[in-house]
């Protein structure tokens, strides 16, 4: 048995595993590592930056696993004044931080503005101080218009001096509206509900997934093909994603001349449930109830996958990225999750172990125990079928 230990396979030794070529008895283990620990001895599952040239294509990633799916991409040659005319929408994508300094930047030069007018023309006193204001205290003062404080103390002088406290008054609510509608914008967005939806660490190929086989109306799901597999999960129990959708697509890097890449995007076809005659022909195959799902590929002649071997994926740079769509029924937002699988993170000869299991509340009602720490947990396929779930993959 595997268990998870920082960032690699931790052995118990009772069952070893297939992970470097050499046929051993079947174990389980939990992913989330590129070292396997086997009675003692550290066996590399990934042969990644070895002696021949290889690149590890998780540092090539397009969709980034550690920010919420954001895509590792800049932008060079864009005309930076066209920011203006969608500041809003750029101060949406931007981070708390930088939209809490933007909006301390737009406070604080608005007061400089209008205390600089207030100074140049006079228009205020200190009531009876009898001394001439600085410009702090100009300063001060249009701070305490802006946010029709009043303490009594600085007076607005003659008419000028009014018409500009009005105009500040007006601008300053303005601002105000825009401000308040920016960080509730920002609080309601629905990115933080797309981090509720966890994948997989990694998706594992074998011939023991269902896969279906003949026409839409008289084919069944037999195993015994070859099939890609990863899982997805809602990590919050009370609420359910309603409209859902799922795509899953395969990106392959080819280099140029030039030094760039061309990128090559493919749908793959995939099963989330088991769909059986009009349904196939519709494509309804959507996430649905608030289970955990397994989504299967099938590595067949139509499949983007079929016949490449490990080092050319890698040469490749192959990715394959999910995305689930989808509204959130507590809040009635939108939300979308990405995540996405490199080379080193598809594993072969292992499938994944159950997660679901009946049992019973304490008032006898039958439920069904969704155990989360199984969630990334992989049994070791046996030797025979390991093997020929190799041969099937790397064909050609």
């Amino acid at each position: 048995m595997f268990h998870l230990r920082g960032n690699g396979f931790v052995r118990v030794p009772d069952a070893i595993v297939r992970v470097d070529g050499s046929s051993v008895p079947a174990g389980k283990l939990f992913a989330g590592g590129s070292t396997s620990s086997i009675d003692g001895l550290q066996v590399p599952l990934h042969q990644s930056g070895s002696e021949d040239g290889d690149v590890d294509t998780r540092r090539t990633r397009l969709v980034d696993r550690h920010s919420g799916g954001t895509l590792n991409v800049v932008h060079k040659g864009l005309d930076r004044r066209r920011t203006f005319s969608y500041l809003y929408f750029a101060l949406l994508d931007a981070t708390w931080s930088v939209t809490i300094m933007a909006i301390a930047i737009c406070y604080l030069a608005f007061n400089f503005f209008f205390a600089t007018l207030y100074l140049i023309t006079h228009s205020f006193d200190e009531g009876a101080n009898g001394h001439d204001p600085g410009f702090l205290t100009a300063f001060y003062f249009s701070i305490q218009t802006f946010d029709t404080i009043g303490y009594g103390k600085l007076l607005p002088e003659h008419n000028l001096g009014n018409w500009i406290v009005a105009v500040e008054s007006f601008l300053g609510n303005l601002m105000l509206v825009f401000q308040t509608g920016l960080v509730f914008a920002k609080f309601s967005q629905p990115r933080a509900l797309g981090h509720c939806i966890k994948f997989s660490d990694v998706a594992t190929i074998n011939k023991s997934n269902p896969c279906f086989e003949g026409s839409d109306t008289d084919g069944n799901y037999v195993s015994g093909a070859p099939s890609l597999a990863f899982r997805i999960v809602d990590l919050r129990p009370t609420s359910q994603i309603l409209s859902s959708s799922f795509h899953l697509l395969c990106i392959k890097r080819l280099p140029c001349e030039n030094g760039a890449e061309d990128i090559q995007i493919e749908e793959m076809d995939f099963e989330l449930n088991r769909q059986r005659g009009r349904n196939r022909a519709i494509g309804m195959s959507a996430p649905l109830l608030n289970l955990p799902w397994t989504v299967v590929h099938k590595i067949d002649a139509c499949s983007p996958l079929h016949g490449l071997s490990e080092l050319r994926m890698k040469e490749l740079k192959l990715e394959l990225v999910a995305i689930l769509d989808g509204t959130d029924e507590s809040v009635s937002d939108n939300l979308q999750a990405r995540w996405s699988y490199v080379t080193e993170e598809i594993l072969r000869g292992f499938k994944f172990e159950p997660m679901v299991f009946p049992t019973q509340d304490a008032d006898g009602r039958h439920l069904l125990l969704i155990d989360h720490n199984s969630f990334d947990a992989l049994l070791a396929v046996n030797p025979v079928e390991n093997e020929e779930s190799n041969r099937g993959y790397h064909q050609g």
